[in-house]
């Protein structure tokens, strides 16, 4: 049994790295397209995302703002493509043993998300493009 739960943490994984590739670049491309009025609403999204956390205590509600982000490149192909990861990560989720966002601490995802935000905010490419790497870095430490 402990094989097999390894096997499925390790393929775990994969959409993982990928996810943290493109969500990378899609900081990039938001620094580069996104207009202020889409950073406000990325910003009425973290705000409404934090409402969530206090009301359950857990970190639902932040894919949604994880598609927004896709939204917000400007790049129609990037959306579909992270959508289709993000999806696919989901429907994992549901059927595998562990829930990713049962592991993972309210607080810190508040705080990586609000450190990606600022640097959108300042139109700070390497910023954003580093603090969305580790924000999804500790979901792939947690499933190492």
């Amino acid at each position: 049994l402990r094989c097999h739960e390894r096997q499925q943490g390790l393929y775990a994984l994969h959409p993982y790295e990928v996810r943290q590739v493109l969500e990378t670049k899609a900081m990039d491309l938001i620094v580069r397209n996104a207009t202020d009025s889409d950073l406000d609403e990325v910003e009425t999204a973290y705000q409404t995302m934090l409402l969530r956390f206090a009301e359950t205590n857990t970190t639902t509600g932040e894919f949604e703002l994880h598609q927004l982000y896709a939204k917000k490149t400007g790049s129609v192909f990037m959306e579909q493509t992270l959508n289709i990861v993000l999806s696919t990560i989901l429907e994992m989720m549901h059927t595998t043993s562990h829930n990713v966002m049962d592991m993972h601490q309210v607080e810190e995802e508040k705080a990586d998300h609000r450190r990606i935000i600022d640097a959108l905010h300042k139109r700070d490419s390497s910023a954003a493009q580093q603090a969305m790497y580790d924000h999804i870095q500790h979901t792939l430490d947690i499933l190492q």
